[in-house]
């Protein structure tokens, strides 16, 4: 009897151990409930009133080094070149002429014949790109729309292709203006690198840093939280205000009815542009349809679809797209929107997933790049707000074994810069120097894109505070504005 009684309850121990593992933890035993989650929080004595504090890890604390690299392992530069896939044959110039590039077929004793054809989005398909027909050329031609694709072959036998190669452009659209425009509106560029901690920022992206302190006088946000898991949920987090799940509406069909907030600065005149890497996982791709209408008025999708479909992109070295880097394409669609539109106020989000996205180390290969972009356009810049940000930390990587890795993952780098009209604005600049240190979400980034819009009266959102107004943020209330999870590991 006693014998079938032991058995019985060990039986009922591994049950009970396979279908709920996080509550034989430590950290689900501390944190298992909202109830005892809040009691913590509460009762911590560094709060010393209602106000939460919070202290971002250590990015180089002892239990995640072995998972990190210092300065002195740091990997080499990206050799996108040294594959020598193919030779540049091909260019595209500012001023929308594409070019075969002479010297480049001389030195490659190659005798070829080229042709080219333009592509752009398909209405009511997000997953396909509409081509014109292919159109011979000797030396150059005209090119009007955004991205051209060029084939060139031998003239003899046998007469197989021997080059291929994808070129992109800003075309400034004319539109007629909005009755309601604001003359003196600020711009607003976004760059998001997907799956960088606050605190992995500081480890791999040093320079990118360093031009944000030096030229753009960025704030540096410590307590900057995600509000859901992976990236379209806190996307629709800073870019609608709204949970995922319970607010945004239908997520598997198209997004062209849901309310995002470049809508909003379309309406006020502003030129807009969305572009994100690795279209097989985009934001509203991703087990979902899309877009039927272009979103913006600037879309790189169709670019990157006949990149990643094509036959140079397979034999690329990792990150690279033939002889370049591929985060530069897109920094390159970026930084001509900048400089065409430099008269005009403009709403872009450059997203970058899949420098940091599988590996927690592989972003560093982007900060050269990325701080020369910075560098490159402080004076193009002047009159925006600049944004430098992730989604979330590193969600897949080993440094998750440990509870600093935890801990990151839910502390997203976060950085925002000033035009430079407002810098002088010192009541401005020390609420945004307080906010720093407080903990914020990203609800609070969208209710700040609303802010810039309608600066400096401030808007009623359902949630969040604007960056740009001080924060005061209460415990008992953000209690339920953000998961146990989270809660849990950030403070």
């Amino acid at each position: 009897m006693i014998r079938r009684f032991c058995t019985l309850v060990l039986f009922f121990c591994c049950v009970s151990l396979f279908l709920f593992p996080d509550f034989f933890t430590p950290e689900t035993l501390i944190y298992s409930s909202k109830t005892k989650t809040r009691r913590n929080l509460v009762s911590q004595k560094r709060n010393s009133s209602s106000k939460c504090v919070v202290r971002p890890p250590d990015p180089w604390d002892q239990s995640i080094l072995e998972y990190v690299l210092d300065d002195g392992s740091r990997p080499a530069q990206l050799a996108c070149q040294a594959a020598k896939v193919q030779p540049e044959l091909s260019y595209l110039d500012k001023n929308g002429f594409l070019h075969l590039n002479s010297t480049a077929i001389r030195e490659s004793n190659l005798e070829v014949e080229c042709q080219y054809r333009t592509y752009d989005k398909m209405d009511g398909d997000d997953e396909n790109v509409s081509y014109s027909d292919w159109i011979q050329f000797n030396n150059s031609a005209k090119i009007d729309d955004e991205f051209v694709e060029v084939s060139c072959q031998r003239t003899w036998f046998p007469r197989t292709r021997v080059y291929s190669n994808n070129h992109n452009q800003i075309t400034p659209i004319q539109k007629k203006e909005p009755a309601n425009k604001n003359e003196t509106a600020s711009s607003v560029i976004i760059i998001v690198l997907d799956s960088v901690s606050h605190s992995n920022f500081r480890r791999t992206m040093n320079k990118t840093l360093e031009a944000l302190h030096t030229h753009y006088g960025s704030f540096i946000f410590d307590g900057m939280t995600k509000v859901g898991d992976n990236s379209f949920s806190n996307a629709v987090g800073f870019f609608a205000g709204k949970w995922w799940d319970t607010e945004f509406g239908d997520v598997h069909g198209f997004f062209d009815e849901h309310d995002l907030i470049w809508k909003r600065y379309r309406e006020k005149g502003y030129r807009t542009l969305l572009s994100e890497d690795y279209p097989g996982f985009n934001l509203f791709n991703y087990l979902s349809k899309g877009f039927e209408k272009k979103p913006v008025d600037h879309y790189f999708r169709p670019f990157w679809l006949n990149v990643y479909w094509s036959y140079v992109h397979r034999r690329s070295k990792n990150l690279c797209y033939g002889n370049h880097r591929m985060h530069n394409l897109q920094l390159n669609y970026l930084s001509q929107f900048i400089t065409k539109y430099s008269d005009r106020p403009k709403f872009g989000v450059s997203w970058f997933t899949e420098l940091g996205h599988d590996w927690l180390n592989q972003v560093r290969y982007g900060d050269d790049d990325l701080a020369e972009f910075l560098t490159k356009h402080v004076r193009d810049l002047e009159q925006s707000y600049l944004i430098v940000m992730s989604d979330h930390g590193h969600r897949f990587d080993s440094i998750r074994k440990t509870s600093v890795g935890r801990q990151e993952e839910r502390l997203p780098f976060f950085s925002i810069s000033l035009p430079k009209k407002l810098r002088s604005n010192q009541n401005l600049v020390q609420t945004l120097k307080a906010n720093t240190k407080k903990l914020t979400s990203f609800f609070d980034v969208y209710t700040t894109f609303r802010h810039i819009l309608s600066y400096p009266n401030a808007p009623e959102t359902k949630r969040g505070i604007s960056l740009l107004l001080p924060v005061q943020v209460i415990i008992q209330p953000f209690l339920s504005l953000l998961s146990t999870s989270v809660l849990g590991s950030i403070l």
